[in-house]
């Protein structure tokens, strides 16, 4: 059992010596990699305020649950859910989906995939011994540190395993789905994703997080990203958990040069929700863009934590991201710009905005420039506010009913973030489904 601040969190001596024993089998750098993951958690623990990084969001609240290691669900019933409305949506032909945190065969499909390209659950690659995750898995992650980032390397298990070989472009984007139907008892799940491009390839990842409202559990998630040279990948990481659920996600990213990363992070569920976003510029002509939109009410929390990290010369950088909050709703958003001394002609621009539809709605904004070299050129921004009354008179002025122009105002700010998707299906999904969350959503008397 883990030894830190919080001794009830995560993890129970049944489940370590359950899972120490069914991993003696596994290899002996993935056994590396998780005792370093231990080692490192035992030495940091979890995250807390009195953190530079955490000074918002408190973690406290894990503390006082219990969590317990997911349930499997029968074949049986996982047939029976091949007719779920979250898993029969016209997005991508290509698509694995976990349950309760394992694989099912049963619902993903990877039909017709170009030669080299391998799309595999990554406890089937840790059987297979699979040569890709020898050689890139963990070598990102350490750069996130954190303790949340350790524990996960410390329960490596189950995720997906993305691999593109050299000039490959994948027409149809890969969609992974964890679908999360445990709703007895609170319980903890580590998913591990690996995603490698190589050189002159392209591919399109959608990653998303469901979980029935009503369901108390903590999603800790990292993902990896390496982009070749030459080579584009665009992340979509949807969060849809239960308002009771607590999710920590990180996605690193190492670029090469002249490689491209974008970025579209989308926040709805969670209770509280940290999604840290780091990429770091090894080669020069690289390019980022971050987009992020997190649309929460109640006493919901969502911190936001970015890094871009301009390693090499000629790189460009944008993020824009937007917050809609309601009730007593809380936002953070914490985007850093880093250039280091020996990385000139660094082009970067950062902008954060929220905007609040209740009293009661708060966001703390830090946006951050480190620049240590001469011939850059580097711009940040942050807003926070209400809807402009002058376009609401306008649109009241037209004949618009006060909730339907408010809600215009409030979607057109959003499209602001999405419109840049190149996936049509999953952009109007996404539109239609804020439109569906405004409808519910008790708009404040003014």
């Amino acid at each position: 059992m883990f030894e830190n601040d919080n001794p009830n969190l995560v993890l129970t001596a049944s489940m370590d010596w359950l899972k120490q024993k069914q991993w003696k089998q596994d290899p002996a750098w993935l056994q590396k990699i998780r005792k370093e993951g231990r080692e490192r958690f035992e030495s940091m623990g979890l995250p807390h305020r009195r953190m530079e990084e955490w000074k918002y969001t408190d973690l406290s609240a894990l503390s006082h649950l219990h969590f317990l290691p997911p349930t499997p669900v029968p074949p049986e019933i996982q047939q029976k859910l091949a007719h779920n409305e979250w898993l029969n949506r016209d997005i991508s032909p290509i698509q694995l989906v976990f349950v309760n945190g394992f694989y099912s065969p049963v619902l993903s499909t990877t039909s017709s995939l170009p030669k080299g390209v391998e799309i595999v659950s990554l406890s089937q690659a840790i059987k297979e011994d699979h040569w890709v995750l020898k050689k890139h898995l963990g070598a990102y992650a350490w750069e996130s540190k954190n303790g949340l980032t350790a524990l996960n390397d410390a329960y490596i298990e189950n995720g997906a395993l993305v691999y593109v070989p050299k000039d490959v472009h994948l027409s149809a984007p890969v969609h992974l789905i964890y679908l999360n139907l445990e709703k007895e008892v609170p319980h903890v799940l580590y998913p591990r994703n690996l995603m490698i491009v190589e050189a002159g390839a392209s591919v399109q990842v959608i990653e998303e997080y469901i979980g029935e409202n009503g369901a108390v559990y903590l999603t800790n998630s990292v993902t990896e990203i390496f982009i070749a040279k030459g080579a584009r990948a665009t992340h979509y990481k949807i969060q849809r958990e239960s308002e009771e659920a607590f999710h920590m996600a990180t996605v690193q990213v190492r670029q090469a040069e002249e490689s491209h990363f974008s970025s579209y992070n989308i926040t709805f569920g969670g209770q509280i929700t940290r999604n840290n976003i780091y990429s770091s510029q090894t080669g020069s002509g690289a390019h980022c863009d971050l987009h992020g939109l997190y649309m929460i009410r109640g006493q919901q929390h969502v911190d936001n934590h970015t890094l871009i990290d301009h390693q090499a010369p000629d790189c460009t950088s944008g993020e824009w991201y937007h917050g809609i909050l309601d009730g007593k709703a809380h936002g953070v958003f914490n985007g850093r710009i880093y250039v280091h001394r020996e990385a000139q002609r660094i082009d970067s621009q950062q902008t954060s905005r929220a905007l609040l539809l209740s009293r009661e709605a708060a966001v703390d904004a830090k946006p951050q420039l480190e620049i240590f070299a001469d011939d850059v050129k580097c711009s940040h921004g942050a807003a926070v506010g209400r809807i402009d009354k002058d376009a609401l008179y306008y649109l009241r002025s037209r004949g618009i009913a006060k909730k339907e122009s408010r809600k215009m105002l409030t979607l057109a700010f959003a499209r602001q973030v999405m419109d840049g998707m190149e996936l049509d299906s999953l952009r109007w999904e996404l539109d239609n489904d804020l439109g569906r969350q405004l409808d519910q959503w008790e708009w404040e008397k003014s």
